[in-house]
């Protein structure tokens, strides 16, 4: 026989069709965060936890948006501070050899550098 922790059976539960269709018919018709009015990634939250959890009531849930869902269940929001820009390559490009410059190398604004002493 396997026992199961009541995490475990809860994470079952949240993944029942019977649970999915009454969080989603209560999410439908509120429309909204009930604490800050937001309408992105909208939750359901259970204001009451019943002995048999296929005994949840419409009434028994709340419709939280992802950030206040977290704060009540005091799980630590983490902060974006902006997107991370990926450093594009600056594409050389080689040109031929000129056999009048000394130490020559390409950069990406200016077509030819000359180190040293020229004589021009």
């Amino acid at each position: 026989m396997i026992w199961l922790t009541t995490k475990e059976l809860y994470a079952l539960f949240l993944e029942s069709q019977w649970w999915i269709e009454l969080s989603r018919t209560k999410r439908r018709s509120v429309g909204r965060c009930e604490r800050c009015g937001s309408k992105h990634l909208l939750q359901s939250h259970h204001k009451v936890y019943r002995d048999n959890w296929f005994d949840t009531r419409f009434e028994d849930l709340e419709v939280l948006c992802r950030g206040c869902h977290e704060r009540e269940h005091r799980i630590p929001v983490k902060i974006k501070i902006g997107k991370k820009k990926k450093h594009k390559r600056k594409k050389l490009k080689l040109l031929s050899w000129q056999p009048n410059r000394r130490r020559l190398r390409a950069t990406p604004r200016r077509k030819w550098v000359s180190r040293g002493n020229s004589s021009n």
